[in-house]
C-alpha cells in the first residue's frame, strides 16, 4: 500500500502539468479555465489506484527504463485517471449523487453556480458536468498520443 501511495504526489504532479499544457487549447472558450480548475481538483483528490497500479507494474516488469519510456509510462497513468475521473462525473449525473471525495460532485459544483446567478435553466449543473466529463475522454486521447518510446505494436 506504501509503494502505491508513494505514486500519488509524482503522478499529480505529472497530471496537473499534463492538463495545464493542453488547457490552453480551450483557452477561447468562456468556461474552460473554471472547468480545467474543476478537473485538476477532481482528478487530484482520487486515490489514483488505477494509475499508480499502472506503474507499480512498469516498475515490476521493466525495473530498468529510460527516462523517455518512464515518461510513457506517466501519459498512459494520466489517461487512466483522467479518463476514471470522466467516468465519476457521468457517473454522479446518472446516479444523481451531490458528494464526490469529500466534496460537491462536479454537477453539484456547477449547479450550486447557477444558483448563485440566479440562472433560471434547472438542468446547468447536469449539461456543464457532462460536457466537463465528455473532454476527459479527449484528454486522456491526447496523453495517449503522446507516447513516443513503446514498440509499434503496443
Amino acid at each position: 500500500m506504501q509503494a502505491l501511495l508513494d505514486q500519488k504526489p509524482k503522478l499529480d504532479r505529472f497530471i496537473l502539468d499534463f492538463l495545464k499544457q493542453n488547457e490552453k487549447q480551450f483557452a477561447d472558450q468562456i468556461l474552460s479555465h473554471s472547468a480545467f480548475d474543476k478537473l485538476k481538483n477532481f482528478v487530484t483528490r482520487g486515490k489514483s489506484v488505477r494509475g499508480g497500479l499502472f506503474l507499480l507494474a512498469c516498475k515490476a516488469f521493466q525495473p530498468q527504463t529510460d527516462v523517455k519510456r518512464q515518461k510513457d509510462f506517466f501519459h498512459i497513468a494520466a489517461a487512466l485517471e483522467i479518463l476514471h475521473a470522466g467516468l465519476l462525473i457521468h457517473d454522479d449525473i446518472i446516479d444523481q449523487d451531490e458528494l464526490r471525495r469529500g466534496q460537491a460532485s462536479v454537477w453539484k459544483q456547477y449547479q450550486n453556480e447557477a444558483v448563485n446567478k440566479n440562472f433560471n435553466e434547472s438542468n446547468y449543473g447536469q449539461s456543464l458536468a457532462l460536457c466537463l466529463g465528455s473532454v476527459t475522454l479527449c484528454l486522456a486521447q491526447l496523453a495517449l498520443e503522446k507516447l513516443s518510446s513503446l514498440p509499434e505494436n503496443t
